[in-house]
């Protein structure tokens, strides 16, 4: 596993948090990403249920799931291993870029 570096909302240890060091609320939109890992199926909440754009990459950069707004994201055909999410708005500016663990038994 990575080591974890503090508020920079990327969980690299893969424990399902990132390590926060301040109790400050961020300036942008509150986006919740559970569970990390992930087994089957990822769910994006959003603040207020923003609208937004998710798809997901392989950690090469291979598009994985294409755009979509659906806020679950059905993975059961995806292998193990590290995936990025990107989350954008409506405008297409990138809200965040996730990092998330796939984990198959």
């Amino acid at each position: 596993m990575a080591n974890e570096i503090p508020n920079n909302g990327i969980d690299e240890d893969c424990n399902g948090e990132d390590l926060i060091t301040s109790v400050s609320e961020p300036d942008g939109p509150q986006i919740f990403i559970y569970p990390n890992p992930v087994k089957d199926k990822v769910y994006i909440r959003t603040k207020n249920d923003k609208k937004i754009i998710i798809s997901l990459y392989s950690s090469s950069g291979q598009l994985i799931v294409p755009p979509t707004e659906s806020k679950v994201l059905l993975l059961d055909h995806v292998t193990s291993g590290i995936y990025f999410l990107k989350i954008e708005d409506t405008n297409k500016n990138v809200i965040l870029f996730n990092k998330i663990c796939v984990l198959k038994e």
